[in-house]
This record gives structure tokens, C-alpha cells and sequence, in this order.
């Protein structure tokens, strides 16, 4: 069991091509300026979900094989839909209400690696969650969807959690601190986080998935 974990683990990595096709996708968006802001925000939505979805399809239909579930196409496009139009939504929001958090944060107490923590922690805790309902709802699994979405959500939220916390107090690595933007450090932060998190996410999925009743 300790294998297929570790190999449902591996397949995690799918996701990460996310990075690559926002960088390919970065030009595109910069062309939304022209477009009314309702057209402009379902672009950006649309690009979003294309650069996360993509991947995630590969991703589901890897796990699905590898757990040996019928139809690894159906939990393919159950991942790709679930998860790109989840990330899609929170990533347009939040860039929707920048200057509402940049108030919030002025009128509050809280530093910048602390809202930064709760907002990637969180949208990485719910992406996961929703993805793992998505999985259990392509098997038709009630129960299962629920166990997927709880440890997926767990998995994938702690550890971006543990990454942020231990580049903070262990490397330096402190989001917002002065000298940050020199080391790219909420860059280096949140790509290792997504490693640790598409990683362990889909080990927390895969250990469900092998203790499953058939």
C-alpha cells in the first residue's frame, strides 16, 4: 500500500504543467485589456481554468489507472473540470477584490506572509476538496467522494501549510519581508508549495482510493 501511495504521489505532478501553460498563456491575457470587464473576467476565468484543467485531466486519468477504476476518462474530465474551473474562479476573484484585501489589510493586523498564507493555503485546501468530491462523484461514490474531498483537501492544505512555514522560519524565505522581491521569494514559496501540495494531495487521495470497497 505504501508503494501505491507513493506512486498515486508521483502522479501529482500532471498538475505542475499548470506552470508551464500560465507562462504560455501569460501573453494572452495581457491582450484582455480591450474587452468589456464582464468578457475580460470570463477570459480570464476560461485561460485559468484551460492552464489548470489541462493538466488535472492527465492527472486524474493517471490515478484512476494506476487505482485501476473503470472509465479513467470520466475521472479525467471529472479532475479537469473540478479543478481548473475551481482554480479559475479563486485566482479571478482575488485579483477582482485586490484592492479590498489591500484595505483589509492596512485596517487589520495582519502582515503580508500572513495573508499570503491564508489565501494560497486556503484556495490549495478548497481546490483539493473539490477535486476530491469530483473524483468520488465520477465513481458514483457518495461516501467515497466524501472521504476524497476531506483527505485531498487535508493532504494538499497542510502541506503548502508546512512549506510556507518551514521557508519562513527555517530558510528566511518570508513573503513580503524587505529584500524579498530581490529572491523571488513568493515565487520560490509557492512553487515549492505547489510541488509539496500536488504531491501529497494526490498521496492522500491514492491511500482513499486503495482502501476502497470495490
Amino acid at each position: 500500500m505504501k508503494s501505491t501511495t507513493v506512486r498515486s504521489g508521483l502522479t501529482g505532478f500532471w498538475l505542475l504543467g499548470s506552470i508551464v501553460l500560465m507562462s504560455l498563456f501569460a501573453g494572452a491575457a495581457q491582450l484582455l485589456g480591450p474587452l468589456g470587464q464582464n468578457a475580460e473576467l470570463a477570459a480570464q476565468v476560461l485561460l485559468f481554468g484551460l492552464a489548470f484543467g489541462l493538466p488535472a485531466a492527465r492527472w486524474g486519468s493517471a490515478l484512476a489507472r494506476l487505482h485501476n477504476l473503470e472509465s479513467p476518462r470520466r475521472y479525467g474530465w471529472a479532475a479537469a473540470l473540478a479543478y481548473g474551473i475551481t482554480i479559475g474562479v479563486c485566482v479571478v476573484y482575488l485579483n477582482h477584490v485586490e484592492a479590498t484585501i489591500q484595505i483589509l489589510l492596512m485596517r487589520s493586523n495582519l502582515e503580508i506572509h500572513q495573508l499570503y498564507t491564508l489565501l494560497f493555503v486556503g484556495v490549495t485546501a478548497v481546490s483539493a476538496l473539490v477535486t476530491g468530491l469530483a473524483l468520488g462523484a465520477a465513481a458514483r461514490d457518495a461516501r467515497l467522494a466524501l472521504r476524497l474531498g476531506l483527505w485531498g483537501g487535508l493532504g494538499a492544505g497542510a502541506a503548502f501549510l508546512l512549506v510556507v512555514l518551514l521557508m519562513d522560519f527555517g530558510l528566511g524565505y518570508r513573503v513580503g519581508a524587505p529584500g524579498a522581491e530581490q529572491r523571488a521569494t513568493m515565487i520560490t514559496v509557492t512553487l515549492v508549495g505547489m510541488v509539496a501540495a500536488a504531491f501529497f494531495g494526490s498521496a492522500a487521495l491514492g491511500r482513499v482510493l486503495s482502501r476502497r470497497t470495490p
